[in-house]
């Protein structure tokens, strides 16, 4: 079972080298090993005890002077959200010291909110808050939640209607077998076709949602550049563990006549392609989630009313929310039509880093401010 640590740990071109900073970091470290070993995905893991106080810049030094000073990602779990937060500002900062570019650090956050209103109470001019990010929620940093089979179900799902589409009478390829039988590295590459489905959605502009919506159609050039996109990504896949192009295929060698230009393929091979598009949507809608495509509405109105009449004018299982948190009354008005339509996606632009921006809010906008952020798909700083 590949670790869903390694499936968090996306490193281009280069397999993960973990440090997980734990305050229980010998047991786990020795659970780990007992069970587990050194999973192939990874180049290393290591588990460092960590504990923080304010200043202590000795205690960062110490761990950026073993395993985590050589990682390209870091998982911090402590034993508190702010804790978890002090730390990775204090890792953000050690590295600098070093002339170094800290890797992404991964916070597991103990409620099931992100931890934007804890970066967002500090003044960290000095930080990139892009590359610190947060994962699990009400789940304990255990091992049993960083190794647990949990991403595996998509994957088994795309597994069985990959085998669902295999000419029955025909020689049986490795790739073919049933999940149970399956090698590890195919068992990989069902797993990367699951961890991909949210970056395919935002390249078809499309959305999760809760419930059941009308499956989107796509235009035939429209599904063309979709299938286009998934060859690309499993020839990216399949060339980094090894395959080759091959006028045969050539298991033993790790030749493949697929691993070419999209162009040149067979409508056979096209036809895989395109079916892992079709197969997406049925997965999610055997989840409970439907997707519909992505609407960007703008919000820059302070009127409640016109809110609300522009929210009004569109699917809202379909739109994305952009604005700006200009005014303390926009603020108010964003907040009556974040409760009118829970559903909604958010995103929050801003034309100066977030401390700066609610600064200049009053203390009630600034809460109910922080409140939206906390649940915006994206916070970012733009021109």
């Amino acid at each position: 079972m590949v670790l869903q640590l390694a499936r968090n740990a996306i490193v281009a071109d280069q397999p993960p080298e973990i440090a997980v900073i734990d305050r229980h970091a010998a047991r786990q470290g020795q659970a780990f090993r007992e069970r587990h070993g050194r999973p192939a995905p990874l180049a290393a893991i290591a588990f460092q005890q960590g504990e923080l106080e304010p200043g202590d810049e000795t205690e960062i030094d110490r761990l950026l002077a073993g395993p985590l000073g050589s990682a390209n990602v870091v998982f911090i779990c402590l034993a508190d959200d702010p804790t978890s937060v002090l730390m990775a500002v204090a890792l953000r900062r050690g590295f600098a010291r070093l002339g170094r570019l800290a890797p992404p650090l991964r916070l597991h956050r103990h409620g099931p909110h992100d931890l934007t209103r804890h970066l967002s109470a500090l003044t960290l001019p000095d930080v990139d808050l892009t590359r610190i990010s947060s994962f699990g929620g009400d789940a304990e940093c255990s091992l049993q939640f960083l190794t647990g089979d949990l991403l595996d179900r998509r994957a088994r799902a795309i597994h069985e209607r990959y085998l669902g589409r295999t000419p029955s009478g025909a020689a049986v390829q490795p790739s073919q077998r049933p999940w149970a039988q399956l090698g590890q590295a195919y068992r990989q590459a069902n797993r990367d076709q699951a961890d991909y489905i949210p970056l395919r959605l935002a390249s078809l502009a499309w959305a999760e949602r809760p419930g059941r919506l009308p499956a989107p159609s796509l235009a035939a050039g429209e599904l063309e550049a979709a299938a286009r996109n998934e060859h690309r990504r499993w020839a990216a896949s399949a060339e980094l563990i090894g395959w080759r192009h091959g006028a045969v295929r050539d298991n033993a060698r790790k030749h493949h006549p697929d691993l070419a230009p999209y162009e040149t393929l067979s409508e056979a091979a096209k036809a895989k392609d395109r079916a892992v598009i079709g197969d997406m949507i049925e997965l999610l809608a055997e989840e409970g989630v439907a997707v519909a495509p992505l609407v960007d509405v703008r919000l820059t109105s302070a009127d409640p009313d016109d809110v609300r009449m522009k929210l009004e004018a569109v699917t809202l299982g379909a739109a994305r929310v952009v604005t700006r948190l200009e005014t303390d009354n926009q603020v108010l008005a964003l907040n009556l039509a974040r409760h009118a339509h829970p559903g909604l996606i958010w995103r929050i632009e801003l034309d100066e880093p977030l401390p700066a921006r609610l600064e200049r809010l009053d203390v009630d906008a600034r809460a109910l401010a922080l409140d939206l952020i906390e649940r915006a798909e994206q916070v970012l700083v733009v021109a």
